[in-house]
């Protein structure tokens, strides 16, 4: 191995184009809303395929977060796609951090059609 040595003065530098901070994230309302779309059907289709083959009810732990809603939104569309009842879904809520152990997310969600319950926390 062989180590040159040089120099770079250090200057200002100004960007010649404009670096796009959402690459892949389309700037029309109307693309982003595609887009969204496509991934949302994308994600259904795969847990249909997975709940078709396995033939089980989907279990969801929902925190109240972002992340747990998503996943509730791809299972019911799931199993609409499925034709199977909302009521397959089991949503289980489970204390987290915007909540103390006491006081887990609402479940089931109101209006959903599913069915749930909530895990406690707390000494019993």
């Amino acid at each position: 191995m062989k180590t040159v040595g040089f120099e770079l003065p250090e200057r200002p530098l100004a960007l010649t184009r404009k670096i796009d901070p959402h690459p892949f994230v389309p700037s029309a309302e109307s693309a982003r809303r595609k887009r969204c779309e496509d991934i949302l059907t994308i994600q259904a289709a795969g847990l249909a395929a997975r709940l078709r083959h396995t033939g089980c009810k989907a279990v969801l732990g929902l925190s109240g977060g972002l992340d747990s809603a998503l996943a509730l939104l791809v299972t019911c569309r799931a199993c609409d796609r499925l034709n199977r009842p909302r009521a397959d879904i089991r949503a289980v809520t489970m204390p987290c951090f915007r909540y103390d152990r006491t006081h887990p997310a609402e479940c089931p969600p109101a209006g959903a059609g599913l069915r749930g319950r909530a895990v406690r926390g707390g000494n019993r």
